[in-house]
């Protein structure tokens, strides 16, 4: 495929597949430039977001109510 007959690619922001339009991605908010193939993409890609505050949700817990 050459780029200048089909300059449009979109890929997801995870796994890095390719896509010609966005309508095959899902935008976990509009206007959002991170675009995602699956559910699934998008729950890996943010994996490490959720772990780190559930880490300091725990702590916080911790020192309230446990100290």
């Amino acid at each position: 495929m050459n780029l200048k007959e089909n300059p449009d690619l979109y890929y997801c922001n995870n796994c890095k597949k390719i896509f010609h339009s966005l309508k095959d991605l899902y935008f976990i908010e509009d206007g959002s430039p991170r675009g995602f193939c699956s559910e699934s993409c998008i729950e890996t890609f943010f994996d490490h977001l959720v772990k780190h505050f559930e880490n300091i949700d725990e702590l916080q817990y911790q020192i309230q109510y446990v100290r």
